[in-house]
């Protein structure tokens, strides 16, 4: 079934919204200043108000020594936020928070909306009891025993993790339920960390007010936990963990002062099935130009029997990206030179063909728009055909037609804190060159870290499978993974668990960014450490070191 796209009404007020927040411990403050923020954005009107109550029988953190750790936490984080200019974040420990609307007595009822929002360490029965009868929404860590976020952040970083999950539950009178549940990216600093957290915490909080009475979450694609960290931070962990974080700062400076910091390079391989590509099969083209300028976010398509490759050259004295165009010859990249320029950054240039024509959906995040680019004379000259969305921070989107729609897929920064990995929108249009794509009514459709940022998409008549980015600990791009989708109209989105396509840590490659496939064809990034191009392992099959496992990349039910 397609989707529908909703009749216009007129503009409505909308609600009062009423939080009455637990306050007390640091990462309370998070979530109330993202409250506020992201309220603020939205346009939503918000009344946050602070209160404070006694942790529970039982809670870890009345005791001294987690108390002790709880401050050296807090000095770390400060410390590492004023070390660093892209960590300066907003202070956690300070609630900086401000009535946003007039006193909700002056609102007809109806447009009051009153909930209590705590952690897990509150005292549920007694919120339900003072409040009357509210919601209470209670937030929690999934990545330590405790449910604090502070443990499960420091718990989710000494466990060396790739996210950290959060889930939001929801109390009343008939009992509890899980409404919303996520990750973040994890970073090696518990500063950065909380402050992703707390911004997605608090976005879960007001969509979650927003959309009640709302539809089941089992229809969101949300963060698969897989167990518990039996870890509760002590002084010692604390303590070693502010030496590492001291060494990380100190190796980036240095690295930093050096040039030596790596860049990403692109690779292209050909063989019999692009399910059985081999290290062995690819070229490298790296850029061998000035230090931190390098090539990223390869795409395929295929013109006229000819194979064109569109990527991303990023150069470090702009500080910005463009498109430039590559022509497959004799399995080689031959350099067509500049295709796409324009004042702002673009990046990941996804190219698609319809009746005739090519299109390009180029990342243009810093313009705040979507773009929707037409060939005017391919593969040279591009003119712009549309802007699908306008006034998001969206990355990385892909476009593809199922059930008589246009479908286009992107991540987006919904919460503010910068960081896109975390959730997927879809948008959908009859007609590709058309504006104000209608967004899908369970946007975002998927909530976690692990894939939530679009690495591509290989599609025919018959199927499509989408391919997508994992981080890994404190690094940005660490392999990436395909699932088919399985079903997509106004109702749902679904897709297969994923396949993970990873290299040996020993390889010339051991981090995929990006991956496209045409024919025979694949073309993908991967990180060069320390700048330095080693070409892949040669020689007979035994010898070689396979790039993504030891043989067929999909399953047996999932077959292109």
């Amino acid at each position: 079934m397609g989707p529908r796209k909703a009749g216009s009404k007129a503009e409505v007020q909308s609600p009062l919204i009423i939080v009455h927040i637990v306050v007390g411990q640091g990462f309370s403050g998070s979530v109330c200043r993202a409250l506020r923020d992201i309220s603020r954005q939205n346009k939503w009107r918000l009344q946050v108000t602070p209160i404070v109550v006694k942790p529970q029988a039982g809670s870890v953190l009345p005791h001294w020594r987690n108390r002790t750790v709880d401050r050296l936490l807090r000095i770390s984080s400060w410390l590492e936020r004023a070390t660093f200019t892209y960590l300066a974040l907003p202070n956690a420990n300070k609630l900086g928070c401000s009535t946003l609307a007039p006193s909700h007595e002056e609102e007809p009822p109806d447009l009051v909306r009153e909930v209590w929002v705590a952690d897990t360490a509150s005292p549920v029965d007694e919120l339900l009891r003072i409040s009357g009868g509210k919601e209470v929404f209670v937030y929690s860590g999934r990545d330590n025993p405790s449910g604090e976020i502070r443990q499960s952040s420091f718990a989710a970083i000494s466990d060396e993790r790739a996210v950290h999950s959060y889930e939001l539950k929801r109390h009343g009178q008939k009992g509890s339920a899980v409404i919303w549940h996520g990750s973040v990216p994890c970073s090696k600093s518990i500063g950065v960390t909380e402050h992703l957290t707390g911004r997605h915490v608090a976005l879960a909080i007001l969509r979650s007010i927003q959309r009640i009475p709302q539809k089941s979450s089992e229809t969101r694609i949300g963060a698969r936990h897989d167990g518990e960290v039996e870890l509760v931070p002590d002084l010692r962990l604390a303590v070693t963990y502010i030496g590492e974080i001291f060494d990380f700062i100190l190796t980036a400076v240095r690295r930093r002062f050096r040039g030596d910091t790596g860049r990403w390079a692109l690779a292209l391989g050909a063989a019999s099935s692009w399910t059985h590509i081999r290290n062995s099969d690819f070229k490298i083209k790296d850029i061998g130009e000035a230090s931190g300028s390098f090539y990223a976010d390869p795409h395929i398509v295929t013109v006229n029997r000819n194979s064109f490759v569109f990527a991303e050259k990023y150069d470090a004295e702009s500080k910005k990206g463009h498109i430039v165009a590559f022509q497959v010859e004799s399995k080689d990249l031959t350099p067509l030179g500049p295709v796409l320029i324009e004042p702002f950054h673009l990046s990941f240039p996804f190219v698609f063909r319809n009746r005739g024509m090519v299109y390009m959906v180029p990342e243009s995040q810093e313009a705040h728009q979507i773009r929707l680019y037409r060939a005017a004379d391919f593969p040279h000259t591009w003119e712009l055909a549309a802007v699908p969305v306008a006034g998001v921070s969206a990355v990385d989107s892909v476009v593809f037609r199922r059930e008589g729609y246009w479908w286009l897929m992107t991540s987006i920064d919904s919460s503010g804190s910068g960081s896109h990995g975390s959730e997927s929108h879809l948008y959908f249009s009859r007609q590709l060159e058309a504006g104000d794509w209608t967004p899908h009514p369970m946007n975002p459709v998927i909530t976690d870290s692990m894939r939530g940022r679009n690495a591509g998409l290989i599609s025919d008549s018959r199927k499509c499978f989408r391919v997508f980015q994992e981080p890994g600990f404190g690094s940005y791009g660490n392999r990436v993974g395909i699932s088919e989708l399985t079903r997509i109209d106004s109702e749902a989105y679904a897709e297969t668990n994923p396949i993970w396509i990873s290299n040996s840590k020993a390889s010339s490659m051991p981090r995929i960014h990006t991956l496209s496939a045409a024919g025979k064809l694949v073309a993908i990034d991967f990180w060069l450490e320390h700048g330095k191009v080693t070409e892949p392992t040669s020689g007979n099959s035994k010898s070689r070191v396979p790039a993504f496992g030891d043989g067929l990349l999909l399953s047996r039910d999932c077959q292109i």
